[in-house]
């Protein structure tokens, strides 16, 4: 192959020739030289095209660089070294660092795609005129993000407002069940990965996803002023419970089959106000955590506080704490994991509790919720 701005050098060990009749005779030479004054003898090479001498292939992740070198070569696949030109990469998705100056023909990429694909490839652009070319086609994958945050429920007679944040402003699916049950999620999560949901604020308007469980956010929502993002679910029933279970995802939009989601829900539940006075409406009802607790029965207690947890949305520790009056710790006691509806008993003797008025207080590690009771003894 030849190399740009080589010299090359002519040596004649011994040459011979004949001259016609009447010309001057020549005498034999003998190991002589060519010289390399100027550019004489000089191989001078033309880039016509871009090549790619680091081609990408493979599967890269969204947001990390990989290399790509880019050469600029004559028809014989030469490289010219006086080359210093721009290169720019481009492709359908979006890229960072896809701009460089050519160093004695040689253009060195870190690129970075902002997007995910499932299949992208990368083109040369330059300003000196040389033919172009494609890459070989690869694939950007997206890792999932994390769970969404601070999910609450803001209720009203026929419409619930949901907030949450997401790592990184990313989008989530939002889905709604009208339920009083024990728990609430799909069955299987890793259907979502590679689909994207059509939905609809509308309650029943949007994917059924599984039964009853119905699609009604798929995007960012709107921005909050503290920093969450918000949507309003419609459509809903007065004094009615409504269960929520929150998914970040991560992808093209456009390339649906990129997206993936997070493997873990973010659950909340919540009632309706029954009417839209809220002098109607039972506020004990207002139930944003994962769980529930009834009243303890009966109440004064004498022998046994019997109370049941409810509408258990996912499997969660619960530890239960008795306060006396003053707010001091008189008792407490981890029940393990639960998943579902669990009744608690215990009995006063074993507790040595005095007689008086407590706090019952049912905590799932994140959420709290309190109830007074008194003891008769």
């Amino acid at each position: 192959r030849i190399v740009d701005n080589s010299e090359i050098e002519f040596d004649l060990t011994d040459f011979n020739f004949t001259m016609g009749a009447g010309s001057t005779p020549v005498t034999n030479k003998e190991n002589t030289s060519s010289t390399f004054a100027g550019d004489n003898n000089k191989v001078i090479i033309g880039a016509t095209q871009l090549v790619y001498t680091t081609n990408p292939s493979g599967t890269y992740t969204k947001g990390t660089s990989f290399a790509v070198v880019v050469a600029a070569h004559d028809a014989g696949s030469n490289l010219d070294t006086d080359f210093t030109g721009s290169v720019t990469l481009t492709a359908a998705e979006d890229l960072a660092d896809n701009v460089e100056i050519a160093v004695a023909g040689v253009a060195s990429f870190d690129v970075i795609y902002n997007e995910a694909s499932s299949s992208s490839s990368l083109t040369t652009a330059n300003d000196a005129g040389l033919s172009n070319t494609y890459s070989n086609n690869f694939y950007v994958e997206v890792t999932a993000p994390a769970t969404p945050t601070d999910v609450s429920l803001g209720r009203f007679s026929d419409q619930i407002e949901v907030r949450w944040k997401s790592d990184g402003d990313t989008p989530v699916l939002i889905i709604c069940q009208q339920v009083n049950n024990s728990s609430f999620g799909l069955t299987d999560e890793s259907v979502l990965n590679g689909t994207l949901t059509s939905s609809n604020t509308i309650f029943g308007s949007g994917t059924e996803m599984e039964a009853d469980k119905f699609a009604i956010l798929s995007g960012k929502g709107t921005p909050g002023s503290d920093g969450t993002n918000y949507m309003t679910v419609t459509g809903l029933s007065g004094g009615t419970w409504y269960s929520f279970a929150l998914y970040a995802y991560d992808g093209n939009e456009s390339d649906p089959s990129t997206l993936v989601y997070n493997s873990v829900q973010a659950p909340k539940r919540t009632k309706t106000l029954k009417s839209a006075l809220y002098g109607e409406d039972d506020f004990t009802d207002m139930v944003e955590t994962g769980f529930r607790i009834s009243s303890i029965s009966p109440n004064p207690v004498k022998d046994v506080i019997s109370f049941e947890i409810l509408d258990v949305l996912e499997d969660m520790p619960i530890t239960i704490s008795l306060y006396n009056a003053v707010g001091e710790e008189v008792f407490t006691r981890n029940e393990g994991i639960i998943g579902s509806d669990y009744r608690v008993n215990f009995s006063i003797a074993d507790s040595q509790l005095a007689q008086g008025t407590y706090i019952l207080q049912v905590s799932n590690g994140s959420e709290v919720l309190v109830q007074p009771f008194v003891i008769m003894k």
